[in-house]
């Protein structure tokens, strides 16, 4: 429990931000930043969804057990291209949120969010590093844990 509490702490911040764009008095963002908004919010729902079915078929095809007890390093799908890829998702969801409702407190919020998942994304691949050992860290050495576009030039480079 205690080791979840970042991830737990970046939902709320999110929920935050979700409740605050909904109840704020917004006006239109500036063309510029309303296309960055929607970039952001469809690499958010694409990189908060397509995790969780890439998972579900390996799993079910390969290992039979859901994604959560996964015994094996998962390279495939956006594994591929970042090692976070649903947390980059949640970060990406942070970002649609600060530019289509620029507040201070929806700024606030999306940072500690942001952070929050970093941090705990740093927590994670110190337990995958004990749990896997060189399968784990050759896979770092792969793929990045954020950078999309890094991944995605190392990815067509493979």
């Amino acid at each position: 429990m205690r080791e979840h509490l970042l991830v737990y702490l970046a939902a709320l911040c999110t929920l935050a931000q979700i409740g605050l764009a909904l109840f704020a008095d917004n006006q239109a963002a500036p063309l510029p930043l309303a296309v960055m908004a929607l970039l952001s919010g469809l690499l958010a729902l694409v990189f908060m969804f397509w995790p969780l079915l890439s998972r579900a078929q390996v799993d079910e095809a390969l290992l039979g057990m859901g994604a959560a007890r996964t015994t094996a390093v998962f390279d495939q799908g956006p594994y591929a291209i970042v090692r976070h890829a649903q947390y980059l998702g949640y970060c990406c969801l942070n970002f649609t949120f600060i530019l289509t409702n620029p507040h201070w407190l929806s700024v606030l919020l999306g940072v500690t969010a942001v952070c929050c998942f970093y941090s705990y994304s740093r927590q994670e691949e110190q337990r995958l590093l004990q749990q896997f050992g060189p399968a784990y860290e050759a896979f770092r050495q792969r793929v990045p844990a954020f950078n999309l576009s890094l991944g995605l030039l190392r990815l067509l480079r493979r």
